[in-house]
């Protein structure tokens, strides 16, 4: 049985105490580390990597797994907006878009008992999530229209972080992302968003979505939370 232990957190002037199984900090296995950056760094030096590729290859060159710890402080908005809407998140079900290597979707699986799914458009990245953040048939690599075949009704939030920017996404694209995933969230599930800027609040209000908020959020990697209801 894991060790179990209270956690005092503090984000942004609130003490957050869990009673949850311990998340480690763990080492990239030795053989995985070399043959994953040589098999990614020969196609970079060929030109074949793909931006989010290179972005991927660039963070995980310098980074090992996260501790629960590192997850909690950097994540805590997503967090605490999480355990608002359900006090408990435990046989909840939750799909990130742009999920990264996954160490959000690890927290939420080992830590809080989520059922998750994630898509990113990385293939290296969604290669990290399965190999070193154990999330080996919750994430696959694939743009929107990878939702399409997803379970209908399946989600009770569907999240992004940093995804949703003015930088990343132009209002057409939202709508788009909107189109490929309503029908996996379920009726009354919500829509979680944590971006740098708000600038696409408005289109979920003119697509129909109820309880449309923009929450300012203190610290952190983000800047405000973008909530939204499927009707």
């Amino acid at each position: 049985m894991a060790a179990r232990r209270k956690l005092g957190v503090q984000k942004a002037g609130v003490e957050h105490d869990m009673l949850q199984p311990d998340f480690q900090r763990l080492p990239l296995p030795g053989p995985y580390t070399a043959s994953f950056f040589h098999r990614w760094g020969d196609l970079e030096e060929r030109g074949r990597l793909s931006r989010g590729d290179r972005y991927w290859l660039g963070v995980l060159s310098t980074a090992g797994l996260w501790s629960r710890e590192q997850v909690e402080v950097n994540y805590w908005p997503v967090i605490r907006r999480l355990k608002q809407s359900f006090p408990v998140l435990h046989g909840k079900n939750i799909l990130e878009i742009g999920c990264g290597g996954g160490i959000l979707l690890r927290f939420l699986k080992e830590v809080e008992g989520v059922n998750v799914r994630g898509v990113d458009t990385s293939k290296l990245a969604i290669d990290y999530a399965r190999r070193c953040n154990n999330l080996n048939g919750e994430v696959e690599a694939g743009g929107l229209s990878s939702l399409d075949g997803f379970p209908s009704s399946w989600a009770d939030v569907i999240l992004s972080v940093r995804v949703m920017e003015p930088l990343t996404l132009t209002d057409s694209q939202v709508r788009g992302y909107l189109r490929h995933s309503d029908h996996v969230l379920r009726r009354g599930g919500l829509h979680l968003h944590f971006v740098t800027e708000n600038v696409h609040e408005d289109t979920f209000r003119r697509l129909g979505y109820a309880d449309v908020t923009t929450e300012p959020l203190k610290g952190g990697l983000f800047n405000y939370c973008i909530t939204a209801k499927k009707r």
